[in-house]
């Protein structure tokens, strides 16, 4: 044996296993890391339920006449929310007739232009000019007719729920209408 420091016990490329000690040692270790993780994060999770119940005792210790009071300020609110919506939904509703019969009546004004123009005309190449500009223009007016209609479904149905719900809360405030304290009027 040579002098310097000692050598390590040797193991054969077989035995890729650790000692046993050294396996039973590292697993104790690790089974108590993932017991001191398990007992966090259960602490974690029974802290924030605690706080949770908490803030719900907190809550039903409020006042009962406070809370009424808040309520039917909201609901009058709503109720007044909710009938300005829907003026401003028949707003717009009819600002988009108006605007649709506009741009159809300037299509329409264009395509008699256009057809009182072929009639005069003997030149093929500038007939098939305004027949193609015809066809645009009448494709034109399909896609306003289409896209006016799409927008009037979508606002009617917004104007539907809106409606829906106005007469629900309604219905809420003429309950609350008698027990009513801030003077807030309808």
């Amino acid at each position: 044996m040579k002098d310097g420091l000692p050598r390590a016990p040797y193991i054969n490329p077989r035995d890729r296993v650790p000692y046993e000690d050294e396996r039973d040692l590292s697993s104790g270790f690790r089974r108590q890391e993932l017991y001191e993780e398990r007992e966090r994060i259960v602490r974690e999770v029974v802290t924030k339920q605690e706080k949770r119940w908490q803030k719900i005792k907190q809550e039903r210790l409020r006042s009962l006449r406070l809370l009424g009071s808040e309520l039917i300020g909201n609901i009058f609110e709503r109720v007044k929310f909710l009938e300005a919506r829907v003026d401003d939904i028949q707003a717009a509703m009819s600002l988009r007739q108006e605007i649709n019969k506009r741009s159809i009546a300037e299509i329409t004004r264009d395509i008699d232009e256009k057809e009182s123009e072929i009639k005069t005309l003997s030149d093929p190449e500038r007939i098939r000019d305004l027949q193609l500009d015809l066809t645009n223009l009448k494709m034109e007016r399909r896609r306003e007719k289409l896209l006016f209609w799409k927008d009037e479904l979508e606002l009617q149905r917004e104007l539907h729920q809106l409606k829906e719900q106005l007469v629900i809360e309604s219905k809420v405030a003429d309950l609350f209408d008698g027990l009513r304290e801030d003077g807030v009027q309808n």
